[in-house]
């Protein structure tokens, strides 16, 4: 009969079509499939993969999931149990470990023990050393004392401006009163001007000069690297038990002091 299955709308092979089916096909295939209903069972083993595949990947998500909370909380323990132990101090690595340009004479001095190092650090070599130190503060102490120099020179410049501005518009007052104009009023010489400002709060704190730094660690400039008492204060530990620290601490502490802005440098 040609009816409606004899003309299918999808393309397919007729020999999977039952309807072009011979006797012996629909016998050995298509009659079979029929009564068993093969495309139902077809497709409830599809779903039932998919299932299978879907909670597979849910429990793989939930795995992870757990076990970066964890690792993450194991950080958290480690970090709170370094800020709270006073007493652990993490290994020292030595500095050619760090960087190649380490491997020198000097970069591994750290490293080495009292009785090689007394042979280096001498007397003369440590007095020489701070010698130095006090040589490179002085001139960064210099530098700065001009620096500081300029920079009130610049101020009573501009002061001296605006007093001579000041007196101008003064004499330009009195020639306009003198000859029956209007004067307008003005600020009198000296006295600092201010304004009417419409600018907001964060506006104006912007605005607002930048209050002097900290004076930090002198040594830490590039001028210091190789000095003893600027970088080796673990030698000096080494080399003074108990007070080679505290000797280049407080030294580069009275260096950072004394480079400060002052007259005479």
């Amino acid at each position: 009969i040609k009816n409606q299955s004899f003309y299918p709308q999808v393309s397919t092979n007729k020999w999977d079509n039952p309807t072009f089916a011979g006797v012996n096909t629909w016998k050995e295939f298509h009659g079979p499939r029929k009564r068993a209903d093969a495309d139902m069972m077809e497709q409830l083993d599809r779903f039932d993969e998919s299932r299978a595949e879907l909670e597979a990947k849910k429990t793989f998500v939930n795995t992870m999931r757990v076990e970066t909370l964890d690792k993450f909380y194991n950080r958290k323990l480690n970090r709170v149990q370094l800020s709270t132990s006073s007493s652990w101090a993490p290994h020292r690595k030595s500095r050619r470990e760090v960087h190649s340009r380490y491997e020198t004479f000097d970069g591994s001095m750290d490293e080495k023990p009292r009785k090689e190092l007394r042979k280096v650090f001498t007397d003369k070599v440590l007095s020489s050393d701070r010698e130095a130190i006090r040589q490179i503060a002085k001139r960064v102490q210099n530098e700065e004392t001009w620096r500081e120099v300029f920079k009130r020179m610049e101020q009573e410049r501009r002061a001296d401006l605006r007093a001579d501005l000041q007196h101008r518009q003064a004499h330009v007052d009195r020639l306009m009163m003198l000859s029956g104009q209007h004067v307008k009023q003005h600020l009198p010489p000296g006295q600092p001007h201010s304004s009417l400002v419409n600018a907001t709060a964060r506006t104006e704190e912007i605005a607002r000069h930048s209050s002097p730094r900290a004076a930090g660690d002198l040594c830490a400039l590039s001028d210091f690297r190789g000095l003893v008492h600027a970088d080796g204060e673990h030698a000096l530990e080494a080399l003074f038990p108990g007070a080679g620290h505290r000797l280049s601490t407080e030294f580069r502490a009275r260096a950072t002091a004394s480079a400060q802005a002052g007259w005479p440098p």
